[in-house]
């Protein structure tokens, strides 16, 4: 009868010790997967603002006379440079710096956007005395 009466006991206090354990680590966990999500829409936010001035880019490339205006969502830590015909996008993820270098045949009137806030700003691309002016104003 004891025996049995152990066995209960052990189990009773096991599954306390569980249940103490699990309410200590929930928050834990909650808190490791939203710093996994925050950090994947950062580089997702990278990658839609690259993809969208390269869009536009090809969009006045193909037809000189237009110009290409959208609204763009800014992200924090984005460093664009348009140095000749070379655009170099300059960012941090995980603490780690990295670069991307797009290489165009055509000539940009050369411009840094540095330290930008992070915020709604308009894009707007067009050619200039045969050369790509790209402007990220807030004007929106």
């Amino acid at each position: 009868m004891t025996n049995l009466l152990e066995k209960a006991l052990l189990t009773g206090f096991g599954l306390f010790i569980i249940i103490v354990f699990i309410s200590i680590i929930t928050p834990l966990l909650g808190e490791i997967s939203k710093y996994y999500n925050s950090s994947n829409e950062d580089i997702e936010s990278y990658i839609k603002i690259i993809d969208e001035i390269d869009y536009g880019i090809n969009y006045v490339i193909k037809k000189p006379e237009s110009i290409y205006s959208t609204e763009i969502k800014f992200p924090r830590n984005l460093n664009i440079s348009f140095f000749g015909d070379i655009i170099t996008y300059d960012y941090i993820y995980e603490n780690k710096l990295f670069s991307i270098e797009k290489l165009y045949n055509q000539s940009f009137i050369e411009c840094v956007y540095r330290s930008i806030i992070p915020q709604s700003y308009l894009l707007k691309i067009s050619y200039i005395l045969s050369m790509l002016n790209v402007s990220i104003d807030l004007d929106v």
